[in-house]
C-alpha cells in the first residue's frame, strides 16, 4: 500500500480591530462587542486613581466647576455631552476656601496661590485726602487701603475733599468705560483697568457670551466700547434654552468713570 502524504495550509480571514476606524473623545473609551466585529465609544464610568501624577491634580473647567482630575472633566463633559475644556490648573477660585481676618482680604498671586492681605489698620483720625479715583477719604491709611484692595494705584491728589481742589481727570473726558490715569507730570489719559484676577466666577451676558467673572465682562466692556448686559450667573446654558429669554432678574453692567494714577518714569 503506498502512503500519499497530504498537507492543508489554514487561512485566516484578517480582523481588523473595530476600535482602530473610531476617535473616541477624550472621557470615553472604544468597547468592542462580544464577537470583536463591532464597538462604540462610551463613557468613563469612573478614572483611575493616578497617585502624585501631573494629570491628577484638581482642575477648574470652564463650567465654573471644580474636577478632582482632568480625567473626572472629560468623563462629566463625555456624559453630559458638552464642551467642557480646562480654564486654570487648580482651584476656579482659590480664595473660596481661605478666610481672612478684618481688614484682610484674599487676594491671588502670580501662581493663582491665596493670600491674605490689605491688613493695615486705620485710625479714626479725620483727615481727609482727595484719591486719583476722585473720592475722598477720611485719611491716607484709607486711601492706602483701597488702593491695595482694588489693585489700583491709587494716589493722594492733594489734602482735603475732593471738591475742595481741581481734579487733572474732570477735564479727561473719559467715556462710561474708560478710567483716567495721570502721570508724574500731571497729565490725564483715558484707559481700561488692570487685568483682572485669574478666576471662574462665570456670568452669562445677553446674546450668550460666558464671561469668567463679573471683572472680566466689565473689563471687556471698556475694551470695546460697548454696553454689555447681564443675563445670570454662571455659563450660558447651564440654566436651560429658556433662562435668557425669561430671566427679567438681570441688572445691565457697565464699566463707570473712576481714576487712579499710574507713575510713568
Amino acid at each position: 500500500m503506498a502512503l500519499i502524504n497530504v498537507r492543508f495550509r489554514c487561512f485566516f480571514a484578517e480582523i481588523k480591530d473595530p476600535c482602530e476606524k473610531l476617535n473616541c473623545s477624550q472621557g470615553s473609551q472604544c468597547v468592542r462587542s462580544r464577537d470583536g466585529k463591532e464597538a462604540t465609544c462610551e463613557c468613563l464610568e469612573s478614572c483611575p486613581n493616578l497617585g502624585d501624577h501631573e494629570g491628577s491634580g484638581p482642575v477648574c473647567g470652564t463650567d465654573g466647576i471644580d474636577y478632582s482630575t482632568l480625567c473626572d472633566l472629560n468623563r462629566v463633559a463625555c456624559a453630559k455631552g458638552a464642551n467642557i475644556t480646562v480654564a486654570f490648573r487648580g482651584k476656579c477660585d482659590p480664595c473660596g476656601s481661605v478666610e481672612c481676618v478684618e481688614p484682610e482680604i484674599c487676594q491671588l498671586d502670580g501662581s493663582r496661590q491665596p493670600a491674605c492681605r490689605c491688613g493695615e489698620q486705620c485710625g479714626l483720625e479725620f483727615s481727609p485726602v482727595c484719591g486719583s479715583d476722585g473720592k475722598t477719604y477720611s485719611n491716607e491709611c484709607g486711601l492706602r487701603q483701597e488702593a491695595c484692595r482694588s489693585r489700583l494705584p491709587l494716589k493722594k491728589i492733594y489734602n482735603g475733599a475732593c471738591s475742595s481742589g481741581q481734579n487733572p481727570c474732570e477735564a479727561a473726558k473719559c467715556n462710561n468705560y474708560e478710567q483716567c490715569a495721570i502721570n508724574r507730570q500731571g497729565i490725564a489719559n483715558c484707559e481700561c483697568g488692570p487685568e483682572c484676577e485669574p478666576v471662574m466666577r462665570p456670568v452669562c451676558a445677553r446674546g450668550g457670551t460666558t464671561y469668567t467673572s463679573m471683572c472680566e465682562l466689565k473689563r471687556q466692556a471698556c475694551l470695546t466700547r460697548s454696553n454689555i448686559e447681564v443675563a445670570y450667573v454662571g455659563t450660558c446654558g447651564s440654566r436651560g434654552p429658556c433662562s435668557e429669554k425669561f430671566d427679567l432678574s438681570y441688572k445691565h453692567y457697565s464699566v463707570y468713570k473712576t481714576r487712579f494714577v499710574i507713575d510713568v518714569e
